[in-house]
């Protein structure tokens, strides 16, 4: 009695396949996700160039393009350079020391009302503190913004620091005298830093307030 083929290689594997009605088994079975484990590992690990392509000439204009600085782009931030080192330049100290003249303001109910009302304060509690930010700097920093010699620029201008200190609170109906003097115009960094003192006195020339800001004008 001869027995059955087994499974294996030659004419054996081909009889077995026939028979059992399923394919031979094969060596290396093919893997679904090895493409896709090798896609995802291209487009995780890739980087970007050092230089990004160059933009069609559609986009060439005077700004930074969404994928590279095109020709126009570099003659646009070479004039932004420019500008700022020529702003870097403007005469530092010269407003230093520099007192302008007194300036008046009257201590009105509407005024001193609104303020409360957009603080959360309740309007019948008098003049708030905060309200020296109208009375004697709101008064009195428009002039050294005004003032071509200090030559500020408002679009580049930061309030850095501000300090109050209160002999006495003024109330409604007064009027109040400030007037101010430039403390300080120092450059660090290429930023330039004016510091502004104001002194607030009632109509008995007693003092009444004292105002210190600190602006930062950004090169």
């Amino acid at each position: 009695m001869r027995a059955s083929p087994a499974p294996g290689g030659g004419r054996a594997r081909r009889l077995w396949s026939s028979v059992a009605g399923c394919s031979a088994p094969s060596r290396r079975r093919p893997n679904p996700s090895a493409s896709w484990r090798a896609d995802s590992w291209w487009r995780h690990t890739r980087r970007p160039t050092s230089r990004p392509r160059r933009a069609p000439r559609s986009w060439r204009r005077g700004r930074r393009c969404g994928r590279c600085w095109c020709a126009a782009c570099w003659r646009a931030s070479a004039g932004r350079v420019a500008a700022r080192r020529s702003i870097s330049l403007l005469p530092v100290g010269v407003v230093a020391g520099r007192t302008y003249p007194a300036v008046s303001f009257e201590i009105e109910r509407e005024r001193v009302d609104a303020f409360a009302r957009a603080i959360g304060a309740d309007p019948a509690d008098g003049v708030p503190p905060t309200f020296a930010t109208v009375y004697s700097l709101g008064t009195t920093a428009p002039q050294l913004f005004g003032d071509e010699d200090a030559a500020v620029d408002l679009a580049r201008l930061l309030h850095a620091e501000q300090e109050f200190e209160w002999t006495r609170h003024p109330r409604v109906g007064e009027t109040v005298t400030s007037r101010a003097h430039v403390a300080s115009d120092t450059s660090r960094r290429g930023m330039r830093f004016v510091s502004l003192e104001t002194e607030t006195s009632d109509a008995r020339n007693e003092p009444v307030c004292r105002s210190r800001a600190l602006f930062v004008i950004r090169s």
